[in-house]
């Protein structure tokens, strides 16, 4: 496994010479099966680069670039067991095929050159400050506290194009930056991460819930973090809880575009037990 890894990794950095022949809808594909394994999210991001080297409809273009960042993203966030600067190289390659799309949308640095730009280049800002957050972290944390200036730029940049992006994605990076950042205030971030929750609901099988399960494992650890809102973390709790107990066939109806992730953070629900007790005592 390692190894196949370590493979995915270098090909990350090559251009395939298959993916000329490949069409998106094959990348997407590819992409949609990320969770079979983390090689077939890196094959899907070299046939984006690919097309988009080719393409020259500017929208066109810039979308391939942006699903070439959410791909390299899916890669790094795999790739725990690698050495330091394979991490780092991966999540660079994510930030780089942001610009790629920011140079094609923005009139200037945040501001989308048409209306109709406004929404792509929130993703674009989305998935750069994704893949920078991922990198800071990689490098260290005094590192991550140099780079939040950045990540808070385009945070903001995103509020103004366009804040419904990925899920309202911007206010749960911003909530769960505010629970990390050491001079920035938790109650804001706990605000910030509401908007992101209260957004986002949907009901699957009587049990209603954000539709982003990191938004939902999130929200519960700036609640248990504040501990002035006890009510609603139980309420949370039990509700993420519910979704868990019913298995994969539940978690396929809940976000069946996310089921990767999902399953990812239904894990570190169950293995979180910081969580599971502060809802034993105080639920």
């Amino acid at each position: 496994m390692k190894k196949l890894l370590l493979f995915t990794l270098t090909t990350l950095f090559l251009t395939s010479s298959f993916a000329f022949a490949n069409t998106v809808e094959e990348a997407d594909e590819l992409l949609s099966r990320r969770g079979e394994g983390v090689e077939l999210a890196a094959q899907a991001a070299d046939i984006y680069e690919a097309l988009a080297q080719q393409e020259t409809d500017v929208l066109k273009k810039a979308d391939l670039y942006i699903s070439m960042s959410d791909a390299v993203y899916f890669v790094g966030t795999r790739t725990a067991d690698e050495p330091q600067e394979a991490k780092l190289a991966v999540f660079q390659r994510g930030m780089d095929a942001a610009k790629e799309a920011f140079a094609l949308l923005e009139l200037e640095p945040g501001v989308a050159k048409l209306e109709e730009y406004k929404t792509p280049l929130s993703r674009a800002n989305y998935f750069f400050s994704a893949n920078l957050g991922k990198w800071g972290e990689t490098k260290g944390i005094l590192v991550s506290l140099g780079q939040w200036p950045t990540l808070k730029k385009h945070l903001n940049y995103m509020i103004a194009l366009d804040e419904t992006v990925e899920s309202y994605g911007v206010y749960r990076v911003l909530g769960r930056a505010y629970m990390k950042i050491p001079f920035e205030s938790n109650q804001q971030g706990l605000d910030y991460m509401k908007k992101a929750y209260d957004n986002t609901l949907v009901t699957v099988s009587d049990i209603t819930l954000s539709k982003n399960s990191t938004t939902v494992v999130y929200y519960l650890d700036l609640l248990m973090k504040l501990g002035n809102d006890d009510e609603t973390f139980c309420e949370v709790f039990e509700s993420f809880s519910d979704l868990v107990d019913g298995g994969e066939e539940l978690l396929q109806l809940y976000a069946p575009d996310r089921l990767p992730e999902t399953k990812k953070d239904v894990n570190d629900f169950v293995g979180n037990d910081t969580v599971l007790e502060y809802f034993d005592e105080n639920c």
